[in-house]
């Protein structure tokens, strides 16, 4: 265990270590370089600033200079041909330096050039102007803005390339300041300063920084960082405001040396302070925690082995001593709760019984040896109803009741309650007689309890039995799965309530497995097929709707009884999807159904499976969902004894249903308990009266039928009578004033086809 948490403690500290490096240090890393970074361009947008601010000055003191030039008189006279002496007295070598021109310019109205020179500097001499050949000065004359400057006051200066070198050039057009509306000016001016050389070098050495432009931007605009230099890029404008040059500056990052001695120190101390805080750490849980882990291990195998009865508490009044504190109170009860617990693993908590593991564990001790034995399974029949209609105190009490009936009869038999309301006994023997005699006795013990009043009667005991032959090696499972293959005979044959196991009920039980397999591949494929009976009306003999009844054909054994696979749909929990799938069906025929005889419902049968499955009623709200119209054509219909087992479970299903627009019949009425109370409970729409009362009526049945269709009549239900067989029966319940009826008089169940055809054909009265 301490090893366990130093090596957790080792792998937790080498995560920090990972998070520090991997995140941490990058993270703070980035930190300082965004911060040196940001110094470090705002530095060189402030150096960007006062270079432009530089080149501006200068190209607003020559753009003064050569207007100041081009509004003499004396100019003005020059350009119109008078021979002043203007070029000479006022263009000289001294001048021009001193206004920092390297080019001077004069063109006449036609931009021709009138005079043009440039100012030399011979090394250790003054300087001097000396000629400019013409064809030097194409550039400039090609230039729209020089082009453009005629007939304009205050001149122009901007940034232009001239032989592969950088020149700021101001023109102005020589107008007579005499002349206040400029009409026509008589030439044009021009000064000419060299970005490059001397006077460039000049500007660096002001602005501090190296000069370069282009006539391009050589990146996007403003201040980046560019790997170990500071890369700015600004455009710059000439006196108009108009773009005229780019500025391209690149320098070093002032504060490279700076960066890196910052994340040399913050790696220094991000180590220092994890390896020292690491150290502490680990001092601390060594001593305060895995040692001492490392007494209560030794101490706890001690324990374990009887060498010690407790913990030592050290007195340091931490968790730990708490803990040990606490383990010695569990320890004492340790015992107890163990036993307890054996005792619950193998008993039945209400009964004190033994359980269904004990009893397998009984089993199987004996199975593999040459030991008889006869298992019987007890299930009280009717108990649901005493827990749902008297509460479960009195099942608790009956389940109470019958477990002391069975430790105190006269049975020789071991006892375990194995389920909710089953019950096992185990007789020594094989004895099949005296087997039956005991489970009829259990019977007659279950019926002889004293029960209240209202519930005597309801519960009734169902026996499997089940018995093992001397030599017979039998595993616990596998005896009592017989046992409980014979109560489940017991449950649905008519053999008393008592059957033992032989071969054939093993083969149905399979059967029947492998009939539900099938049936629910068929629902899964829409194997299932509606077949449809008509439903008519007593009084004329119209066609008023059909029942809807589901048909399989297996692939193998051909087609299969509906009491059948009905059946085993309900054994199976199969119902509802055999339900979803019949309505389904019969909601896609209704249109065509309603098209051969407008105005025709549709009744289709819902059992208490399908009603209890929340996931129906969704189901048939998302059918009708699609085709609302359809509502008021269905009826479902729930049998009477289904609604009479499940009333209070079943009356919010009913009312969804109704809320969807749905009618709810009871079908097959009579047959159940308070039948008539329930009519004035319910209300449904209608009733289907059960066709045994038809068929029996010559022995008393017409009496049922006459009552229970005036009694439906007096809360206005209306009554449908099953199984009309002949002329005669139907010319009876018309007379008793039935409302509609069905049976294979008037049509047996038939497919859709047939249904669609027969429709075609006259009616039967």
């Amino acid at each position: 265990m301490a090893r366990g948490i130093r090596s957790r403690l080792l792998m937790t500290t080498l995560l920090m270590a990972l998070v520090v490096v991997g995140i941490a240090l990058p993270l703070a890393d980035a930190v300082i370089g965004v911060k040196f970074g940001a110094f470090e361009v705002g530095k060189a947008r402030d150096d960007a600033d006062r270079l432009q601010l530089l080149l501006s000055e200068r190209m607003e003191r020559l753009r003064a200079q050569v207007v100041d030039y081009a509004e003499w008189v004396d100019a003005v006279d020059y350009m119109r041909g008078a021979d002043n002496g203007f070029i000479a007295e006022n263009i000289t070598a001294d001048g021009m330096d001193n206004f920092g021109v390297d080019r001077v310019f004069v063109l006449g109205p036609a931009l021709e050039v009138r005079d043009a020179s440039e100012l030399v500097l011979p090394p250790g001499r003054a300087p001097k102007l000396q000629a400019l050949p013409a064809e030097r000065l194409r550039p400039v004359l090609a230039d729209s803005r020089v082009r453009g400057i005629h007939n304009r006051r205050g001149g122009r200066a901007f940034l232009m390339p001239i032989d592969g070198e950088w020149f700021l050039v101001a023109v102005a057009a020589v107008i007579d300041p005499n002349d206040l509306a400029g009409s026509r000016d008589a030439g044009v001016i021009g000064f000419a300063s060299a970005i490059s050389g001397r006077r460039g070098e000049e500007i660096e050495a002001v602005a501090k920084l190296p000069l370069r432009l282009t006539t391009e931007p050589a990146g996007p605009l403003g201040s980046r960082l560019d790997g170990d230099e500071v890369h700015t890029v600004r455009r710059l404008l000439d006196s108009d405001g108009e773009p005229t040059a780019w500025l391209d500056l690149h320098h070093p990052r002032p504060l490279a040396a700076q960066t890196r001695i910052a994340r040399i120190l913050l790696l220094a101390m991000a180590v220092g302070i994890f390896v020292v805080g690491s150290l502490l750490v680990w001092q601390l849980v060594d001593r305060r925690l895995i040692r001492r882990l490392e007494r209560m291990h030794a101490e706890l195998d001690a324990l374990a082995g009887g060498r010690r009865e407790a913990l030592a508490v050290s007195g340091a009044g931490d968790e730990i001593d708490a803990l040990a504190g606490r383990f010695n109170l569990l320890v004492g009860e340790l015992g107890e709760v163990s036993r307890r617990w054996a005792h619950e693993a193998s008993h039945d908590a209400l009964t004190g019984l033994g359980n269904r593991a004990s009893l397998l564990r009984t089993l199987d001790a004996e199975g593999h040896g040459d030991t008889a034995a006869t298992l019987l399974l007890v299930d009280l029949d009717g108990f649901k109803a005493v827990n749902e209609l008297f509460g479960h105190a009195l099942g608790d009490h009956v389940l109470t009741r019958v477990a002391h009936r069975l430790r105190e009869a006269d049975l020789a038999a071991d006892a375990w309650r194995i389920g909710g309301d089953e019950f096992a006994l185990r007789l020594p023997g094989a004895d099949p007689e005296h087997a039956l005699a005991t489970a009829a006795r259990l019977r007659e013990a279950v019926a002889g309890l004293a029960l209240s009043g209202v519930a005597r009667g309801v519960l009734h005991a169902c026996v499997g039995v089940a018995l093992r032959e001397p030599g017979q090696a039998l595993r616990g499972e596998e005896f009592l799965q017989r046992a409980e293959v014979a109560l489940h005979a017991a449950k649905t044959g008519r053999s008393g309530g008592i059957a033992m196991f032989d071969a054939a009920m093993l083969l149905s039980l399979q059967e029947d497995a492998a009939l539900a397999r099938a049936l629910d591949r068929a629902i899964l494929d829409g194997g299932i097929e509606p077949w449809f009976q008509p439903i008519v009306a007593a009084a004329d003999g119209r066609v008023r709707g059909f029942e809807v009844l589901a048909r399989w054909r297996h692939r193998d054994a051909g087609w299969i009884a509906p009491a059948r696979f009905i059946a085993v749909a309900e054994r199976n929990h199969l119902a509802a999807g055999v339900d979803r799938l019949v309505l389904r069906q019969a909601l896609q025929a209704l249109p065509r159904l309603q098209a051969a005889a407008p105005g025709v419902g549709l009744s289709v049968n819902a059992s208490a499976q399908s009603l209890l499955d929340g996931s129906y009623i969704e189901a048939v709200s998302a059918m009708l969902g699609d085709a609302p119209a359809l509502a008021p054509a269905l009826t479902l219909e729930i049998t009477e004894t289904a609604f009479s087992e499940n009333e209070q479970a079943l009356v919010p299903p009913v009312e969804a249903l109704r809320g969807l627009g749905v009618r709810v019949v009871l079908d097959d009425f009579g047959v159940g308990h308070s039948s008539l109370a329930r009519l004035a409970h319910l209300r449904p729409a209608g009733i289907k009266l059960d066709g045994a009362f038809v068929r029996q009526r010559r022995d008393g049945g017409d009496r049922i039928c006459r009552a229970v269709i005036g009694l439906a009549h007096e809360f206005d239900i209306a009554v449908t009578a099953e199984w009309i067989e002949t002329a005669e029966d139907a010319a009876c319940l018309r007379d008793w004033k039935c409302d509609t009826l069905q049976g294979n008089h008037f049509a047996a169940p038939m497919p859709l086809a047939a249904t669609l055809a027969w429709m075609q054909e006259p009616l039967r009265a």
